[in-house]
């Protein structure tokens, strides 16, 4: 609008009323005194019967009805939220719906537009499609793109309201499995807005405490053990958002997305970053910056080497481990008493917990920051908060809902199908390659590391002379434990230490290893042991 003014086709601005113009007074007044004494133009509003061609008294007219304006609608707020927060208290629709309800007429009621009010209930159809994206996020670990497939794929999922493709979106699932509605948690007010004055505009800022939360049990959809695991994935999803720059070339460019955020410098405790040549190896930025023989991680760590070795080691161990089925059976018998048994100690010990975290998080979201350095400090902090409030908040839920929770105890049968499965998926990315579907492989990749691999400098401090050693606890009996029960944990295990050392394998000594099998085994003479080991390496 502006330069369509400041051209000289126009002579003259229509508005409707003048609380179309701006929303404050100041903003208005200023922008017409511009528009009539600068650029000489005429300016109307219609329903306010102002011209500023009339005579001299308009301009105080119009001065009087902004701030008219500005007055009534800072007036008409507390009066429309007292309005909503009456109609949530009776389950009445007073805004837009979340996916999964509906609204029923209620007979003889009627609003003020003349149409019988609505009282807040489940649809059936939309409410079995969020139970079934729970059951596919929390249950069966699916990522999100999966989902997003899935849900496109169904003709009877409806597209969102406001895809303009008409698509389901990353955006709309992330939504949906946010959104504690579906818990039972009705709330008003989660947000405040705020006027930024310089540029006229709305921004949505989060209320440390909604204007009002009310609990339905009848419009429970989701339980709160499910909808806090769901919040736990998320933030540790979140957490590992990429970093560093992109790969070139079509082969690697799924590896970042593989390997993102799994690396840390521990000297630093610094997250690696894709880099060297054509961003086929992770670097720590911090080590980078510094001279050779000062550095923590001297050698560079090769992605590709990175994900075969990972996965052939965790495919190694879940494959060696003989005791694993027993465990896992014996311990989902043990869970199953345990659950029915639980500590009030341990309830009431995680509740305060919950408690201190709410207000420290609290504090922390008051703070304003007075660099972009503290701003990155803030954010990283109030990060960590989130994902520890997610854990309690799941632990708690789980320890509120023992006593309704039975924990399925599989067969021998069901147990070795899984640890086969999951070792053959690791495996099979060192012999093919990574897979066209990318999350499912890193999400397992994350839960059997417990997402941090450490790692140390090996060998010499020399070009090809070195090699980086990954360190990690890894829970594996309480990742196979969970999926194999559809349960987590109530009692904590320890994971067992995986070293791996991220060497790219060397020809020369694989096939010597190999001749030597060979003679071991009576294949060959011991003469021909050094020319069969010359050809095997060719």
């Amino acid at each position: 609008m502006e330069q369509c003014l400041e051209s000289k086709q126009v002579k003259a601005l229509i508005v409707f009323t003048t609380n179309r113009l701006y929303r404050r007074a100041i903003h208005a007044l200023t922008f017409v005194e511009r528009l009539v004494k600068e650029r000489k133009k005429r300016i109307v509003f219609v329903m306010n019967n102002i011209d500023s061609e009339t005579n001299d008294k308009w301009n105080r007219f119009l001065s009087f009805l902004c701030l008219y304006d500005e007055f009534a609608a800072e007036m008409y707020v507390e009066s429309i939220r007292a309005s909503h927060i009456g109609k949530l208290l009776e389950r009445i629709v007073f805004g837009t719906l979340t996916f999964g309800y509906h609204g029923v007429d209620i007979p003889g009621s009627q609003n003020r537009k003349g149409n019988p009010s609505r009282r807040i209930e489940i649809e059936k159809k939309s409410s079995a499609i969020a139970q079934r994206v729970f059951d596919w996020f929390v249950k069966q670990g699916l990522s999100i793109n999966e989902i997003i497939r899935k849900l496109n794929a169904d003709s009877n999922v409806p597209s969102p309201p406001k895809s303009k493709l008409g698509k389901c979106t990353r955006l709309a699932v992330n939504t949906l499995l946010k959104n504690d509605r579906y818990r039972g948690e009705w709330s008003y007010g989660k947000k405040e807005s705020i006027l930024i004055s310089d540029k006229d505009y709305i921004r949505q800022d989060e209320r440390e405490k909604p204007l009002k939360t009310v609990q339905y049990e009848e419009l429970r959809i989701i339980s709160d053990e499910m909808y806090y695991r769901a919040q736990q994935r998320l933030a540790e999803i979140d957490e590992f958002t990429q970093c560093g720059r992109k790969a070139e070339g079509d082969r690697l460019e799924r590896l970042p997305k593989v390997l993102n955020g799994f690396f840390y410098c521990p000297e630093h405790d610094q997250r690696l970053h894709a880099g060297g040549p054509r961003g086929e190896y992770m670097i720590c930025p911090q080590c980078h910056r510094m001279e050779g023989g000062d550095r923590f991680l001297f050698s560079q760590l090769n992605r590709e080497v990175a994900l075969n070795q990972l996965c052939s080691t965790l495919g190694e161990h879940i494959q060696n481990d003989t005791d694993l089925v027993e465990q896992i059976i014996s311990h989902c018998q043990a869970e199953a008493d345990l659950l029915q048994h639980p500590d009030a100690g341990r309830l009431e010990e995680v509740r305060l917990r919950k408690q201190k975290l709410k207000r420290s998080l609290g504090l922390l979201m008051r703070q304003e920051p007075d660099s972009d350095a503290e701003e990155q400090e803030l954010d990283a902090a109030l990060r960590e908060k989130r994902i520890e409030l997610s854990k309690v908040e799941s632990d708690l839920a789980r320890l509120e809902s023992a006593q309704e929770r039975v924990v399925v105890i599989p067969t021998s049968a069901e147990v070795e199908e899984l640890l086969r499965e999951v070792s053959q998926t690791l495996i099979k990315v060192v012999k093919e390659g990574v897979p066209e579907e990318i999350d499912t492989l890193r999400e397992l990749i994350r839960r059997l590391t417990g997402g941090r691999i450490e790692l140390f400098q090996q060998g010499e401090r020399k070009a090809q002379r070195g090699w980086l050693q990954g360190k990690f606890r890894a829970p594996l009996f309480a990742v196979l434990y969970e999926m194999a029960s559809k349960t987590s944990l109530q009692s904590g295990q320890p994971g067992s230490e995986i070293v791996v050392d991220f060497k790219a394998p060397d020809r020369e000594t694989e096939s010597l290893d190999l001749a030597w099998d060979l003679y071991q085994q009576g294949w060959m003479k011991k003469k021909s042991l050094i020319s069969w080991s010359a050809v095997l390496a060719m």
